[in-house]
């Protein structure tokens, strides 16, 4: 039996221009987006909508790139399980200092949007910046600063306090549990426990102290966490700079991140000598020549671990390897790369953080990295290389 086709009626004029009205009303969305400045810092646009007015800030002044990175990440996960939008803090110095600003003027700068895809993190996590936060109807309401500790309120609360909020104090008695990922885990659902029987609104506003965000890193106790690391990846200008410059280098790649833990008064030759028999086991378990090694660490000529040393010691051990480091933001191995990327986001290669982000970039990019386990730095390279199933690294004691 054969089955014929049925004939198609003429689709009426008035069916095709609807068609058309909606296929022009969804290019103009796309446009809107694809259109949004790329050096923005603030979205308005999320695929996942959060209780409106419910606002969670958390305190990003303590430590470097890295630590505030984890800060972030613990406020993420809070965020979320109270269903609000996360208020982006501030950027600051390497060591916490005072908030960066770009060029002298008084705008603030974050992670998330100068350094960081803010668009790509927002269509998991509604996010707003500190800046239109301040901005917002109602600024002197009172902001809810959960803490575990009266000396942390007192140093927040000021803080905070300066920025024109006006902060109540709510203490929460410490969560007496064996695992800091599960103490982090568990405040979100403590917050909103402490929020029943109060006022209508009493949630809209919370402000994490920092034992409730403190800087541990939870990664692989949670699966959340976990994924959610896909959507926190550097500007897509600053990952093509370093795939550029990687292409073009000799291979295997090896980054190796020089960092001593625990003064700085250590014998310099066997740290630097540990760095050489990890290169040397890489040589013997892959059975491959190292082509290039690219060193990342401290730079400052106050150190006594460095890279320029530790490169002057090795040099003369692994003859046959091309060199490669980022000195500053002006002298780095990329920057004849970076340059080439300069008109699509200047904003990204500016700041303290755009080196230390170049630096890491090209460890999650090498062919094999080695590193310090307790480096948040180390630590970060080696979840985003898993992220990417590869897990070409070592990381040393």
């Amino acid at each position: 039996m054969v089955f014929k086709k049925k004939a198609q009626k003429p689709t009426s004029f008035c069916f095709r221009a609807a068609i058309f009205l909606v296929v022009f009303c969804v290019g103009l969305v796309f446009l809107s987006f694809s259109s949004l400045d790329k050096g923005a810092t603030l979205v308005r646009y999320s695929t996942q909508r959060a209780i409106p007015n419910r606002y969670v800030v958390y305190d990003s002044r303590y430590g470097s790139l890295n630590n505030q990175l984890n800060s972030l990440f613990n406020s993420l996960v809070i965020a979320r399980d109270l269903n609000a939008t996360l208020v982006l803090g501030y950027a600051y110095t390497p060591g916490g200092g005072h908030a960066l600003r770009d060029d002298h003027h008084s705008t603030h700068s974050y992670l998330v949007g100068q350094y960081f895809d803010a668009k790509l993190l927002n269509s998991v996590q509604p996010i707003l910046n500190m800046d239109d936060y301040l901005k917002l109807q109602n600024p002197k309401r009172a902001l809810n600063l959960y803490v575990e500790s009266t000396q942390e309120s007192n140093r927040n609360g000021d803080y905070y306090q300066s920025l024109g909020l006006n902060v109540t104090i709510r203490k929460l008695k410490a969560q007496d549990t064996s695992h800091v990922c599960e103490k982090i885990l568990s405040r979100g659902r403590r917050i909103w426990a402490s929020c029943q029987g109060q006022p209508q609104g009493a949630c809209d506003d919370i402000l994490l102290g920092f034992s409730f965000t403190n800087l541990y890193n939870c990664t692989w106790y949670d699966d959340w966490w976990y994924r959610v690391r896909n959507f926190v990846q550097p500007k897509s200008v600053i990952q093509q700079s370093v795939r550029q410059f990687v292409s073009q280098v000799r291979h295997p790649l090896v980054v190796a991140h020089v960092r001593f833990v625990g003064g700085s008064d250590a014998p310099n030759d066997t740290f630097y000598d540990n760095i050489f028999q990890y290169l040397k086991q890489y040589e013997s378990k892959y059975q491959q020549r190292i082509g290039s090694i690219y060193m990342v660490g401290m730079k400052d000529q106050r150190q006594t671990i460095r890279v320029d040393k530790s490169i002057q010691y090795l040099s003369k051990r692994l003859t046959l390897v091309d060199w490669y480091t980022c000195a500053n933001v002006t002298n780095c191995a990329e920057s004849n790369h970076r340059n080439e990327f300069y008109d699509q986001d200047e904003s990204a290669f500016g700041g303290y953080y755009s080196v230390i982000l170049l630096d890491q970039w090209m460890g999650v990019e090498s062919d094999y990295f080695i590193g310090r386990s307790a480096s948040t730095f180390s630590q970060n390279i080696v979840y985003w290389k898993s992220l990417k199933g590869d897990f070409h690294y070592f990381l040393y004691d």
